[in-house]
């Protein structure tokens, strides 16, 4: 065995433990310490405290500290708070300044003036943890110091202590107890951030972000974020969701993003709980609830809301009113002013009577579209006594907010009663505010100003433009009135102009007008193309196309009316046409018994045909007066006649009989009628809520009355209804029950809803693209000469395989043959 030297440690540890033996105090503190460290001995705690107590009764300080702190801690002794602040007290006594910060922790709460002593005499010796405590107990209370605070915390910061750098540099960034100093703030989070404090790594990838105190650099602030978010700061890992979503400083990763997000929301984060439900609602709206849950059980007034709301039936959820009232009622008790509105417009499904109430809370609240709800049910008298001045006081309240929808229906009720002295002025402000600020219904309504010269100079070339301004936002009645002005301007390309905007008011309008001047255009003109119009128009139900359509079969037959031409003036007629009525009253005054005869052979007792000759036009049919008509409709109306009802109702939209238009009256008379379950009245009302026809838009009441007439059989309405689902207005977005609809419409072969069913397919709205069933009912509507319906038939060859394309042929044959099996039915019928 070889000889080993002593160790230089083992040699000072002989030395230490002879001066110790000898009763040299620091000499046993030394001692105490190296075999607590295992310096040239074996670690031996025991004898460690054994030395340290020598050192402490010897008086030397250090000592004294560390025994304090093991019997703070029971650390090799029976723990003992007297014992410890024993030894604490005669340390600090000698001047352990240590000593003196941990007496005062101990007696913080029993003895709070001397704890408060101890902490700034230690702090006055350099203790940075006391630095730290006094700076917070300035900065802090009834009697807060921040500039006092501020210097502590910029000792402690000076001694090196990241917290205090930290806290400074919030100072200097808020301006607390310091002149505010962006650049300053900077450089103290930089000072905390390269000693790994999290927060201030947090801080200075902000104001990276930010460009506060620094030039922004995202990838700076990437960086430091990431340092932060990695040692599980909240905020930062938040904020790196953000800059990861939104690909600031770094390749946009949505995965990365949301990973961040759920880190962040797993600690409490509202603010990424609720980003993560929003991410989520669209494509997993089971994670989204669970999400909004998560910050609702917190109070969250939004995610109360947003709960409320899916509750009432968004995202494809049953609805559940119990559930959606509770979220709502926590949200409004909250102040959440929309949840006022959302509460309101769940009682309005409900048909509780209540709603009304919820609406004015929510106006009173601020909330501009409640305060047009509101201004709405008051000028119609829905849910509340009718009440025009109050209206006129809570539109004009949206109104100034900017509201566009309230605007125009100030405009609406100025105009009203505009025989009042500066009324139509007022009128015709609030519409030119709307109109330019692009509300499509207040341009189209000042186009008609000028066009009438009404309280504004007649200007054609003004109406045109503001006409124009409305069409090519798609209002239908614009498209109309350019249509109409273009088919008076006269002349082969006026006429094409007038064709274009009445085929495009078609595609939108919500009744048979656009279409009827369509049919006149074309009778007018003898266009070639005038009879496929005229029966399209006449199996779709609209009258003007039956009157067309029978007068085409009389001239086909060189002059005769037959069965067939008959059933159509008789189509007509019952719906009120003017010159059917009149054909038929006078063919009946002329020749009854040839009148007698048609109807045999309809009943299929023979064959016969009658001359007929036009009617004058100045013929009326029987009981067609004006005056005696609006007085008829009225007390048939009054005595609760719903057809009469409806009819009253139509005088008012239309200014017909000598009668005013008043919006007003034709919503009562409308309600009344669809209340009383007339299909016809139900279309009426709805097209008027959704219009907003004298300034009473309601899209939620529009889809309740279109759904009514639609499930009588309503062929307009079930279009309509589908509209308003495919686009979520008046009810949460539905494709597919939006497509149900459509395909009842289609069925029946009408080609703008053959036409929009295909794009469904075409674009996956249901889920998949089905390029087979988007061709076939493209080709329904292109054989009906539709042209849009061509062009995306003829898009949709060029996407498809060869088998697609002979399944989608197989399906149009289907589809063709189905039409025809139902026109036959109603014919039979």
């Amino acid at each position: 065995m070889s000889f080993q030297p002593a160790s230089k440690d083992h040699e000072a540890f002989r030395e230490t433990r002879r001066a110790a033996e000898a009763g040299q105090g620091k000499a046993q503190y030394s001692l105490g310490l190296m075999y607590a460290n295992g310096v040239g001995v074996e670690q031996d705690f025991n004898q460690a405290l054994y030395w340290y107590r020598k050192a402490a009764d010897k008086g030397v300080s250090a000592a004294q500290y560390i025994l304090a702190g093991k019997y703070a801690m029971g650390q090799g002794v029976d723990r003992d708070i007297r014992e410890a602040l024993s030894w604490y007290l005669k340390a600090s006594e000698r001047g352990n300044s240590r000593a003196l910060f941990k007496l005062g922790q101990m007696l913080s709460v029993p003895q709070e003036d001397f704890a408060n002593s101890c902490f700034e005499k230690a702090a006055e010796k350099g203790v940075v943890e006391a630095q730290l405590m006094v700076g917070a107990r300035l900065a802090s209370g009834s009697g807060a110091d921040q500039g006092r605070a501020a210097d502590w915390y910029q000792k402690a910061a000076e001694n090196g202590a990241p917290s205090a750098q930290y806290i400074i540099g919030t100072q200097y960034q808020s301006g607390k107890g310091v002149v505010q100093d962006l650049v300053q703030a900077v450089a103290w989070y930089r000072k905390a951030a390269r000693q790994g404090f999290a927060a201030a790594q947090s801080q200075l990838g902000l104001m990276y972000a930010r460009g506060e105190g620094v030039a922004k650099d995202n990838r700076q602030a990437v960086s430091w974020l990431s340092r932060a978010a990695e040692q599980g700061d909240g905020e930062a890992q938040y904020q790196l969701g953000v800059m990861y979503e939104q690909g600031l400083g770094v390749a946009a990763d949505p995965l990365t993003a949301e990973n961040w997000y759920l880190k962040a929301a797993d600690q409490g984060d509202l603010r990424a709980q609720l980003r993560l439900a929003r991410l989520y609602e669209d494509e997993r709206p089971i994670l989204a609830v669970e999400m909004y849950q998560r910050a609702a059980e917190h109070g969250n007034p939004e995610a109360q809301l947003a709960l409320g709301k899916l509750y009432a039936g968004g995202l494809g959820f049953e609805p559940d009113f119990d559930k959606a009232l509770g979220y709502l009622l926590a949200a409004s008790q909250q102040g959440e002013a929309g949840a006022l509105m959302a509460l309101a417009q769940l009682l309005d499904r409900e048909s509780v009577s209540m709603t009304t109430q919820w609406y004015r809370r929510a106006a009173e609240e601020g909330v501009t579209d409640a305060q047009c709800r509101i201004g709405h049910r008051l000028a119609t008298g829905q849910g509340t006594a009718q009440n025009l001045q109050e209206s006129l006081f809570w539109y004009m309240l949206a109104a100034e907010k900017g509201s566009l929808e309230a605007q125009h229906a100030v405009a609406d009720a100025y105009m009203a009663q505009r025989d009042v002295a500066d009324s139509l002025e007022q009128a015709v402000a609030w519409y030119r505010s709307a109109a330019k600020q692009g509300f499509a219904q207040s341009q189209r309504v000042l186009g008609s100003l000028y066009a009438r010269g009404e309280g504004v100079p007649k200007d054609n070339r003004q109406a045109a433009s503001w006409w124009l301004k409305a069409a090519e936002q798609g209002d239908s009645d614009a498209q109309l009135y350019l249509g109409q002005l273009f088919e008076k301007g006269g002349g082969a390309t006026a006429d094409r102009h007038a064709e274009q905007w009445y085929a495009r008011a078609m595609e939108r309008a919500i009744d048979s007008r656009p279409m009827v001047a369509m049919l006149a255009l074309l009778a007018r003109k003898k266009s070639p193309d005038a009879q496929v119009w005229f029966r399209q128009a006449a199996e779709e139900g609209v009258s003007a196309g039956q009157h067309f359509w029978a007068d085409w079969l009389v001239d086909r037959e060189g002059g005769l009316l037959d069965a067939e031409s008959l059933n159509w003036y008789l189509l007509a007629a019952a719906q009120g046409h003017k010159a059917a009525l009149a054909k038929l009253a006078e063919l009946t005054r002329r020749d009854p018994e040839a009148v007698s005869a048609l109807f045999a052979s309809m009943a299929g007792e023979g064959s016969q045909a009658v001359p007929l000759n036009s009617a004058s036009g100045e013929s009326k049919a029987l009981g067609e007066e004006d005056e005696n008509s609006f007085e008829w409709c009225m007390r048939a109306a009054e005595a609760g006649d719903p057809k009469a009802q409806w009819a009253l109702g139509k005088i008012f939209v239309d200014g017909d009989k000598g009668q005013r238009q008043d919006f007003g009256q034709a919503v009562r008379w409308y309600r009344q009628s669809a209340q009383a379950g007339f299909p016809p009245a139900q279309a009426a009302l709805a097209v008027l809520l959704s219009t907003g026809g004298g300034g009473m838009q309601n899209h939620g009441e529009a889809v309740h009355w279109w759904r009514k007439a639609a499930e009588q059989g309503d062929v307009e309405s079930q279009y309509n209804l589908a509209l308003m689902l495919e686009k979520g207005q008046g009810v949460p977005q539905n494709y597919a029950e939006a497509v149900v609809w459509l395909e009842k419409v289609a069925e029946q072969g009408i080609p703008i809803a053959q036409t929009r069913l295909g794009l469904a397919h075409a674009t996956g709205r249901l889920g998949k693209v089905d390029l087979a069933e988007a061709y076939a009912w493209f080709a329904a509507a292109a054989a009906a000469g539709n042209e849009a319906a061509q062009a995306n038939r003829e898009h949709a060859e060029v996407l498809m395989s060869g088998q697609q394309l002979k399944d989608g042929k197989r399906r149009a044959e289907q589809i063709t043959r189905r039409i025809a099996q139902l026109r036959a039915g109603q014919g039979h019928r």
